[in-house]
């Protein structure tokens, strides 16, 4: 069932939270090495893309925001993943008190003008139901589409982190 407070319709896209049903293009989103090449150093175990994937309902049930699937309209094909979370990375407070925004694309999507497209949609979201006045994202620093497209979207950098031992990029966007 689709709930319309969080459902975005875009243009070329729909934005909805996950479901079970959508186990299936986690497990191919979240082994691709190439989506991965900048998050992890390895692909993560069906348990883990599991836990992920409740996490994503869980961030829904207690902030009232969490983590869409991107899906091409009409086809409605998953493409994607953004959204906001509470990850609490041990980053400071700059960080871990803040709602942090975070995207993946599968590579057949990248260079489309999607992500921006729906990163653009999930901010104006945002900007009415994500109780701050400012979101975080953290980049590896050398992942320089995704450093440009959060740009685009208005973060600006802010300094330099660690998150498990690898350098980290924190940007920090205004909402309202």
């Amino acid at each position: 069932m689709t709930d319309p407070d969080r459902t975005i319709t875009t243009d070329r896209l729909l934005l909805s939270p996950h479901v079970i049903g959508d186990f299936a293009f986690c497990l191919t989103l979240w082994q691709d090495p190439d989506v991965l090449r900048f998050i992890s150093a390895e692909p993560q175990s069906r348990r883990q893309i599991w836990d992920r994937l409740l996490r994503y309902g869980g961030l829904w049930s207690l902030f009232g925001y969490g983590f869409w699937v991107i899906r091409t309209r009409p086809e409605l094909l998953p493409i994607g993943e953004i959204g906001f979370g509470r990850f609490r990375r041990e980053m400071g407070p700059d960080v871990d008190d803040l709602p942090e925004m975070g995207w993946v694309m599968i590579p057949s999507a990248q260079g489309s003008g999607y992500a921006l497209e729906a990163g653009r949609a999930a901010l104006q979201w945002a900007t009415v139901r994500v109780p701050s006045d400012r979101v975080v994202c953290a980049i590896h620093p050398q992942n320089d589409r995704s450093l440009r497209l959060a740009q685009q979207l208005g973060f600006t950098d802010t300094r330099t982190s660690f998150l498990n031992g690898a350098a980290s990029t924190v940007m920090h966007a205004t909402l309202r």
